[in-house]
């Protein structure tokens, strides 16, 4: 009943089981014909009026119209006192295995798990409902779904409370993607990781594991310092001396947390119930090629006196090397490295001159490789 031509402002009233004065809302005032009313109190009965008043200037105070009451009964959620995910970590068939440390006593509705390439682009990719986690105080999540080998990605855990209100949001877990580049001239691994995000504290350092076969190996190779200037970690491994390897190596790189400080605690969490977690990255191979240096000459009664390579980085167990004459015919052959020609035929002394070899070997990936020359034979 008011002019239309002026708007119309709404303040909302309410009181609380058992009570029977109204009191405003608080912030209540609007022209919206909505209100959303944080309660205090769960378990009662909460009554609701609402008071109209028209905007022209000339409409007498008394004009303030009510409403009719209605009530309802109100549901209060208290928030999680803690939510922390643990670890986002690469397991050895490749899946990602997320850990989210829960807070037991305050109800919630579920839990959903959230993806994304980067912190902005965050997508659910799993929804745990509370009743199937009693007891638990840990949630664990594996994404078989995640290209470990291509890329990073970032998780984060979100709770939804009985209002299926996203309430509590932990801090983000993102993995490792590790690298390798060979340098055949140098003979080194260049290892590259993206730094692990986001501990409670700090990465104290990185564990870098390194093996000869895909066997996932447990013994540290090297302890590599944080780098907290940029958002990578950069470790050269030496192979130089690895001479009895084939040239095929696996590494991985392992994120341990640093010590966990209490006055930084997320929300109250119980700095008791921390332990020094960690996470791991992909498992990275590289192919070193094979070294191979086979001499020219050889002398039998001077200080070389057996022909034969020598190198590193290709499989010594499938050798094979076979010398002819000039004519063709076989003069000698062998399949271990360490047994070179001693320049006899038949335990007599072969001749001076030029002799064909053909070598054939494996490299680290298996692949067969060949190598042919000449040798001469000098007394």
């Amino acid at each position: 009943g008011f002019d239309t031509t002026y708007g119309v402002e709404y303040k909302v009233f309410y009181r609380k089981q058992g009570q029977t004065q109204w009191q405003a809302a608080r912030n209540s005032v609007t022209t919206d014909s909505t209100y959303d009313h944080v309660v205090d109190e769960g378990g009662i009965q909460y009554f609701y009026r609402v008071q109209a008043k028209s905007l022209d200037p000339s409409s007498p105070i008394w004009a303030t119209p009510y409403s009719n009451v209605d009530s309802i009964e109100a549901v209060f959620e208290d928030d999680p006192r803690y939510y922390y995910l643990t670890y986002a970590t690469v397991l050895q068939n490749n899946s990602v295995e997320v850990e989210y440390f829960r807070d037991t006593l305050i109800p919630v509705r579920g839990y959903t798990v959230f993806r994304g390439d980067n912190l902005n682009e965050m997508f659910p990719v799993k929804y745990y409902d509370a009743d199937e986690l009693v007891g638990q105080e840990r949630l664990t999540y594996v994404d078989a779904t995640a290209d470990v080998n291509t890329q990073e990605y970032y998780y984060q855990v979100v709770s939804e409370n009985e209002c299926q209100i996203l309430n509590s949001r932990s801090n983000f877990g993102r993995t490792m993607h590790l690298v390798v580049q060979s340098d055949d001239a140098a003979l080194t691994n260049t290892l590259q990781w993206n730094r692990y995000l986001d501990w409670d504290s700090t990465v104290a350092y990185y564990n870098v594991y390194r093996s000869t076969s895909p066997i996932y190996s447990t013994t540290v190779h090297k302890q590599v310092a944080p780098n907290s200037a940029y958002d990578y970690n950069v470790y050269v491994d030496d192979i130089s001396e690895e001479v009895t390897s084939d040239g095929k190596f696996y590494y991985r790189v392992e994120a341990v947390q640093g010590r966990f400080d209490s006055d930084a605690a997320i929300n109250g969490f119980p700095s008791s119930d921390l332990t020094s977690e960690v996470a791991n990255s992909n498992i990275a191979d590289a192919l070193q090629n094979p070294l191979m240096y086979v001499p020219n000459a050889f002398a039998p009664d001077g200080v070389n006196r057996r022909f034969g390579p020598k190198g590193q980085f290709f499989d010594f167990t499938n050798f094979e090397m076979t010398i002819y004459n000039r004519w063709g015919e076989q003069v000698f052959v062998t399949n271990d490295i360490n047994n070179g020609w001693d320049g006899t035929v038949d335990g007599k002394d072969a001749g001076i001159g030029s002799y064909v070899y053909m070598i054939r070997y494996l490299d680290g990936d298996g692949n067969q490789k060949r190598k042919k020359g000449t040798v001469t034979l000098i007394r």
